[in-house]
């Protein structure tokens, strides 16, 4: 081959590289992604999404998650695209009830794949070796180096960290119907009236709910400065914090994160404790008992009772009701309440073997919006109906 046989074979292998890198460049952008009707949801959902706004102002777009960096695998996946392309035009997803009757499907083809390449793309921008776990909040701390030490990968945890995660088809049997007999009872949600100019005053204050005497001695014997204090938590919440009362719960084992976190949302406000009546017919809740503690005696409050041996309350449960309530915990639960409900190392806070009638309350102050939870459970919680409550509440006691 000649010099100008080779100056075209240059030319026409610089005018394909171009073209190919422009083409690559041109259909990565955002605009381009969600041009087709179809992507509409997923735009919607991704504009939601840390991954767009955040307080470093960093963004991730749909190629840096989406399409790879290195040269083979982006053609393959840009090749795999077509398909999208031949599905706009089908409108196989082109309505939000096509959307939602596809998104497990689409979600677990995406997490398959991002599993098999180890989260390559998300290791782009978040690797262990950057990592300054010192940094992060304690829960995300501890979760994250446990990861690393496990050998987990980004997508084992963070499904539906730009889209809305589905839930799993349920099976059949996760609904069946229970004898009334077997039933619990849920508080129904009320809903709220609009506000007139003649709204009505506020209903009355429940009772508070009376502690029954203590059995036994309740007063540590291993607390130090603490003495006082805990004995005071103790009179609720039992020896070690292990409870006897069936609408209390047990704060022994849990995780120091938990507790700590707890113990400053009562505090400040943001959780509204449950009023009792002790023994000298005082009336009180959390928000009060833990209104005067320092920020030390918190912490040291949480390190104390985390170093205490969890015991289950002892109470009996539904055999059948616990048996389909297992697989629904299975699905909803497991992924934050590990090892059924008790395992400490999520920061979730024991709830497997707590009372049932303090589960009941807690459920049904998620119910009526009294007690706030992650956006993540609030999701999955609402698709819950009371039967189901019901169902996963038997499992946890059992």
């Amino acid at each position: 081959m000649g010099k100008w046989g080779l100056l075209g074979v240059f030319i026409f292998g610089f005018l394909s590289f171009a073209g190919m890198n422009s083409f690559f460049k041109a259909t990565n952008t955002v605009e381009f992604c969600t041009s087709c009707h179809t992507m509409q949801q997923n735009f919607t959902e991704y504009k939601e999404s840390p991954h767009y706004k955040n307080h470093a102002g960093v963004r991730a777009t749909c190629a840096d998650c989406h399409v790879p960096k290195s040269t083979i695998p982006k053609v393959m996946a840009k090749i795999m695209a077509a398909k999208d392309v031949y599905h706009e035009i089908l409108g196989t997803i082109d309505t939000p009830e096509k959307f939602e009757a596809h998104r497990w499907e689409m979600a677990s083809r995406v997490w398959d794949k991002m599993k098999k390449t180890d989260s390559r793309e998300c290791r782009s921008c978040h690797s262990w070796d950057a990592m300054m776990f010192s940094e992060q909040d304690k829960s995300a701390s501890k979760k994250h180096q446990r990861a690393k030490k496990e050998g987990k990968t980004c997508i084992d945890c963070h499904k539906g960290v730009a889209h809305e995660e589905p839930d799993e088809p349920e099976e059949e049997t996760s609904t069946q119907q229970q004898p009334d007999s077997e039933k619990v009872a849920i508080a129904p949600v009320t809903p709220v009236a609009k506000q007139t100019e003649t709204a009505k005053p506020a209903a009355p204050k429940p009772p508070a709910t009376p502690l029954a005497p203590s059995i036994q001695s309740t007063d540590a014997t291993d607390a130090g400065a603490l003495t006082d204090v805990v004995n005071s938590c103790n009179t609720c919440h039992g020896k070690d914090g292990n409870s006897h009362e069936a609408e209390i719960p047990s704060i022994s084992g849990a995780s120091s994160v938990y507790l700590h976190d707890a113990l400053v949302a009562f505090k400040g406000g943001d959780r509204k404790g449950d009023e009792y009546q002790n023994a000298d017919n005082e009336i009180t809740d959390m928000n009060k008992l833990t209104a005067d503690l320092s920020d030390e005696q918190l912490l040291a409050l949480s390190e104390y009772y985390a170093n205490k041996t969890y015991t289950r309350y002892n109470q009996s449960a539904s055999e059948t009701m616990a048996e389909v309530g297992a697989g629904l915990f299975d699905k909803k639960c497991e992924k934050c309440h590990a090892d059924g409900g008790t395992d400490p190392e999520d920061d979730a806070g024991i709830i497997a073997g707590q009372p049932k009638n303090y589960l009941v309350k807690q459920f049904s102050h998620f119910d009526d919006g009294s007690r706030e939870m992650p956006k993540k459970m609030a999701k999955k919680f609402k698709k819950l109906d009371d039967q189901q409550k019901q169902q996963i509440i038997e499992y946890l006691i059992k």
